[in-house]
């Protein structure tokens, strides 16, 4: 039998180095030129250039934080020993209050940092300026949980995950990752050392396991398409679906056999003629199948570790939690899971050995039924009856009052019962006994906020391509999803060449979307010139960068899409490489001239890496501090081992923009080069263009020429059109040799265009101002001498070569 593991009263505070993705915005002015030019920074615009400096903010989710109404991110828990809360933003002020509203902790909290506060059994309140996670149990102070970690929408798949690797109690404690979509980068890191500790690529079903893993600390998972990650120590979780949430049709999980325990793969049915698999997911052999009908419940014991997939038509819930082999002594605990497959709703049906139920409601005028419905191998059932509930009474329709301040629990029978609960507001259910294990908890402030997301696999390149080179046009389409509860509205998208928050980064583009709803999506599409040294270059996709739109998690509305193919994270030698995209300004000058570039190398090949070095080449303004080495010998690396190599760089300013560096690894096993840049600011704004002409055609379209400047830093134009007195940005037209752009459908109450040159540090040039050549039509021969006039203009202009469009009259 499982024991429970005694606990100890304690108050952790672990505080992490703050790393964000989030940024505000900062405008920076143009230059003032002479004649027929218009100050640029005086331009009053929906969408303006944004400059992102790290230095200059807290995180842009401070924003949402001072627009947030009281209440926005509250959340109703229930624990009998640990709450911890996991921050994901700077600035996150969190009270806990008991049932009775008297406060029992309050704390501000970092990026990335958490916080563990010990209390005694019951009901408690949450209530954040900003979004957060709840792991609740004894997950710190005790050992011999397992639990998927969840994102701020209480989603169980995301981009960014912060968790906990459970402690050691017995052999078989694992971390596991596991894939959703080929081709998925994937990093973790150690939230308590800032330390990465894997970097690496999971493809579609598979899932990764992290050697050795750090047992009793806080990790991240990051990636590029969502991933789920498993703290596995024993057999106390539902399994999240390919879709994210917790109810679907295509699972991927583990079971083990810690303790010498039967572990069990226990499906459960929200609709009826519910048919699928079990297949093992490292051979491919099916484990089982099933056929079952609404409220019905299937359960497989699993006896050896074992991967493994569930397959079906319809949604339902599978959950590894001690059910076959059990009736009852068995120290854990679970978040039920409802239909909506977020732990928060008004329907579960829930499987359970003998265990205490708890269920606690979000709403203070709620109702709520209890009935067990029977043993489940006998279906349908045969016994079914209501639960009665201490202190609680009963209507007519056996249903009982529930307000948020108070929670109903009862105990259910030895044996293997299924349970349903009903209610008319949302609830959520919480298995346990013996007051054990762990979980992170449904966040009901989730339920009344939308939840933007974008992953790489949402941003194509048209056409798609392993590379390309400078010159290329190619069409960019980036698919945004509202994977929340509710409609966003007003949505800007940035795109960047370079990551934003790092320091000064070029913004290539500016889209917008007004309204997303709820678990819908919408496509943007602009049009990208490939620069020169593509193989160097990162976009990086922003939603929502200034934070207008309050949402329940901002942590996946950043991600990164490579120009061209990268062989980075590819076996045997994974390259993970930690250096800003850009510099940042103090006033005029760079802040600092130098920074570092970490590269952390690992091992995902079954042979050492012998003759290992790792060789740093610099070029444009970068140079390395004096006594540094560009290139370091590490000689051999372990199997599953990490090795880093750290260079101190300055960079010269002035020699401004796209600064390339190369990293190349040499060894036994395998060779590649990695490549970036970094950006290198300045406040000067490039030369105005020159030879300027804007020509209405025939079709009344109108092509706009110029002649660039010769700047090395310039990236492209920014092309305005005149309402008024006012100047209003039309688009952003990257390439620094590009010299036309053709508006095909104008606003025929335009009488001028204006266009003004862009450099890497976002800086515009005054604008100058072009007005339109009116299209002329030729004069209409004289065809009235004769019969055979009008041939023979006609033949004169066809031999003149005369453009436009002619109107003859024959006679």
């Amino acid at each position: 039998m499982k024991n429970s593991i005694s606990k100890i009263s304690t108050v952790v505070s672990l505080a992490i180095l703050s790393i964000t993705n989030n940024v505000d915005a900062e405008n920076y002015p143009g230059s003032s030129e002479s004649i027929n030019v218009f100050n640029a920074n005086e331009i009053r615009t929906k969408n303006v250039i944004s400059t992102f400096n790290s230095n200059s903010i807290a995180n842009k989710n401070l924003v949402n934080a001072e627009k947030n109404m009281a209440g926005e991110f509250d959340a109703t828990i229930f624990t009998f020993n640990d709450i911890t809360v996991f921050s994901y933003f700077d600035g996150t002020e969190i009270t806990i209050t008991d049932a009775s509203g008297v406060e029992v902790a309050s704390y501000v909290l970092s990026t990335n940092e958490q916080i563990t506060t010990t209390l005694s059994e019951g009901i408690y309140n949450i209530s954040g300026n900003q979004s957060y996670t709840t792991l609740v149990g004894d997950a710190i102070s005790s050992a011999v949980q397992g639990f998927y970690a969840v994102d701020q929408s209480g989603r169980g798949l995301s981009t960014l995950l912060n968790t906990y690797m459970v402690n050691t109690a017995f052999s078989g404690e694992k971390f596991i990752v596991f894939g959703y979509s080929d081709n998925t980068s994937i990093t973790i890191k150690n939230l308590e050392t800032d330390d990465v500790i894997h970097a690496g690529i999971i493809n579609k079903s598979e899932h990764f396991e992290l050697p050795n893993p750090p047992f009793g600390t806080f990790l991240q998972v990051s990636s590029d398409k969502p991933v789920s990650a498993l703290s596995y120590g024993d057999q106390d979780y539902y399994v999240p679906s390919d879709n994210g949430t917790f109810t679907g049709q295509l699972f991927y999980g583990y079971s083990g056999y810690i303790g010498g325990w039967t572990n069990s793969i226990t499906i459960t049915a929200y609709s009826d003629n519910t048919t699928g698999t079990i297949i093992n997911s490292d051979s491919g052999e099916e484990i089982a199948s099933f056929s079952l009908s609404e409220g019905q419940v299937y359960s497989h014991p699993i006896n050896e570790p074992t991967y493994w997939e569930v397959d079906s038509d319809k949604n339902l819930t599978v959950a590894n939690i001690p059910f076959s082999g059990w009736t009852g002594n068995y120290a854990y605990m679970t978040r039920s899971i409802d239909e909506s497959g977020f732990g928060v709703g008004t329907e579960f049906y829930v499987p359970t050995i003998a265990s205490k139920i708890d269920i606690f409601s979000f709403g203070d005028t709620n109702k709520v039924r209890v009935t067990k419905l029977g043993e489940y191998e006998i279906f349908p059932y045969e016994s079914s009856e209501t639960v009665t509930i201490d202190g609680k009474t009963l209507d007519e329709d056996g249903y009982f009052d529930l307000t948020s301040n108070e929670v109903a629990s009862f105990n259910s029978s030895t044996g293997r019962f299924v349970y349903k609960v009903e209610s008319l507001e949302p609830v959520s259910v919480l298995q346990s006994n013996s007051a054990a294990g762990s979980d992170f908890m449904p966040l009901n402030f989730a339920l009344n906020l939308p939840d933007l997301a974008v992953s790489a696999d949402k941003i194509e390149f048209i056409p798609q391509m392993d590379s390309y080179i400078e010159g290329d046009e190619i069409d960019i389409s980036i698919t945004i999803e509202n994977v929340g509860h509710e409609v966003a509205n007003d949505i800007d998208i940035f795109v960047y060449d370079g990551k934003p928050g790092d320091g000064i980064v070029p913004n290539i583009s500016k889209l917008f979307i007004s309204t997303i709803e709820s678990n819908g999506s919408q496509t943007v599409t602009f049009k990208y010139k490939v620069p020169s040294e593509p193989e160097y270059r990162s976009l990086f996709v922003s939603i929502d960068p200034s934070s207008n739109v309050i949402e329940s998690n901002p942590s996946n509305n950043l991600i990164e899409r490579s120009v061209t193919l990268r062989s980075d994270l590819q076996l045997p030698l994974s390259v993970h490489i930690d250096a800003p995209g850009g510099l940042n300004l103090d006033g005029d000058v760079v802040t600092s001239e130098s920074f570092e570039i970490k590269l952390d190398l690992f091992n995902l090949g079954g042979v050492i890496a012998e003759d290992l070095t790792v060789t740093l080449q610099l070029l444009d303004g970068l140079s390395l501090v004096e006594g540094e080495n560009g290139s370091v010998s590490l000689n051999e690396l372990q199997t599953n081992g990490k090795l880093s190599a750290i260079w101190k760089v300055i960079a010269d300013s002035s020699v401004s923009g796209p600064n390339r560096y190369e990293i190349a690894v040499e060894s036994s096993v395998s060779n590649k080069i990695v490549r970036r840049l970094v950006n290198v600011p300045d406040v000067n704004a490039p030369s105005i263009p020159t030879s300027t002409t804007a020509v209405e055609n025939s079709n009344g379209s109108v092509s706009i020429a110029w002649q660039s400047g010769s700047e090395r830093d310039l990236i492209g134009f920014v092309v305005y059109k005149k309402i008024g007195a006012n100047f209003e940005e039309l688009e952003i037209v990257l390439g620094a040799s590009i010299s036309s752009y053709e508006i095909a459908n104008p606003d025929t109450s335009v009488s001028s265009y204006g266009i003004g040159s862009l450099d890497s540090s976002n800086n515009i040039s005054d604008i100058v101002e072009i007005t339109v050549d009116k299209f002329q039509a030729p004069t209409t021969p004289d065809t009235d001498n004769g019969s055979g006039g009008g041939a023979l203009s006609i033949f004169l202009l066809m031999l003149l070569g005369i453009k436009g469009y002619v109107r003859l009259t024959l006679k």
